[in-house]
């Protein structure tokens, strides 16, 4: 556990000194409609109050968020290796395994799953092993509500260009084979293949499920 997270009566619900109920959290966040799917955050920390506090605001504050905690390193590389998970908040001074440990563990599995690091020991030392080891950010906990309004505007921040870079290599990705089929297409020995031809890579390439051709004399 880190230090800076044990100041758990600073919850959402202003000085009523207990950590917020998760089953309650789930309960408004099914109640919101949201467009886009389920965006999900894996926290790690080996404080449970510390896990459920974040997890909660980050519920609340990130648009189509869907947390999961853990609060051991071992079983987080479990959900990362067998689950869908778009992003990592972990904690660093855990026992097994610490932050920058888990987040080398972590890009062995997926090389490009955003990883923050939000530890209440900060030091110039671990930012700059945190930096070094590829982090995609690196956060302190320090006190007071709006440590956790940064946390989620990182994971926010973390999400969104995760989802604008994997839209980049889709688009690069449909281009390039346009680019063949187009070379390929002076190969065709008639017009009944050309529009074969079209109609298989508007399937495959651009995944429409209804074309028509047709030819005008």
């Amino acid at each position: 556990m880190d230090p800076g997270s044990g100041d758990l009566p600073d919850g959402p619900s202003g000085g009523s000194g207990t950590v917020p109920n998760r089953d309650d959290a789930d309960r408004v966040r099914d109640t919101q409609t949201r467009e886009g799917p389920r965006r999900r955050i894996l926290i790690v920390d080996d404080e449970p109050g510390a896990a459920d506090l974040a997890a909660v605001h980050v519920d609340r504050l990130v648009d189509g968020a869907e947390t999961v905690t853990r609060t051991d390193p071992e079983a987080a590389l479990a959900v990362v290796r067998d689950e869908c998970v778009d992003c990592v908040v972990s904690d660093y001074n855990m026992p097994g395994l610490d932050g920058l440990e888990l987040l080398e563990a972590v890009r062995s599995i997926d090389s490009d799953l955003p990883f923050v690091l939000f530890t209440g020991r900060g030091s110039e030392e671990i930012a700059s092993e945190a930096i070094s080891a590829g982090v995609t950010d690196y956060l302190q906990k320090g006190i007071g509500r709006d440590r956790y309004e940064v946390l989620a505007n990182s994971v926010e921040n973390a999400l969104d260009r995760r989802r604008a870079e994997r839209d980049l290599r889709e688009v690069n990705a449909k281009v390039t084979a346009i680019h063949g089929f187009a070379s390929d297409l002076a190969s065709a020995r008639d017009t009944d293949e050309v529009f074969e031809r079209v109609v298989d890579a508007v399937e495959e390439i651009l995944n429409f499920d209804r074309c028509v051709t047709a030819r005008l004399e």
